[in-house]
């Protein structure tokens, strides 16, 4: 899997999968990454790497700062995020970057809003 880091845009994703079959290589999504380095849209991501998207590391973070905090306590659209996926018939396994405490705040608030359906590893 490709993950992005400080990159504003997913191109260089869209690059590197290029030419590699779909069934031996991805994209993994940090929400929090693509929120503080990004002047895209969340949703803008998803659709592109919509084809590819297998993983999404999911925290919360506020604009221009990738800190990992949360689901709930930044100011990441996450409503938008799972719109999107759920637009495009996405299901990523989804991974919790945070501390454990963090995460099993984030995984209760993430089932609260019915969005359970999806794999959810913590990390």
């Amino acid at each position: 899997l490709f993950a992005n880091i400080f990159e504003d845009e997913p191109a260089i994703q869209l690059r590197l999968l290029d030419g590699l079959p779909p069934e031996v290589s991805g994209v993994c999504l940090d929400l929090a990454e693509a929120y503080a380095f990004s002047g895209k849209k969340i949703t803008n991501w998803v659709s592109l790497l919509s084809g590819r998207l297998d993983m999404v590391y999911l925290s919360d973070a506020k604009v221009r700062d990738n800190e990992h905090l949360p689901v709930g306590s930044g100011s990441i659209p996450l409503k938008d995020f799972y719109q999107a996926c759920i637009k495009k018939n996405l299901t990523p396994d989804i991974v919790f970057k945070m501390d454990p405490e963090q995460a099993f705040e984030s995984l209760q608030l993430v089932h609260k809003k019915g969005l359970g359906q999806h794999q959810i590893e913590l990390l």
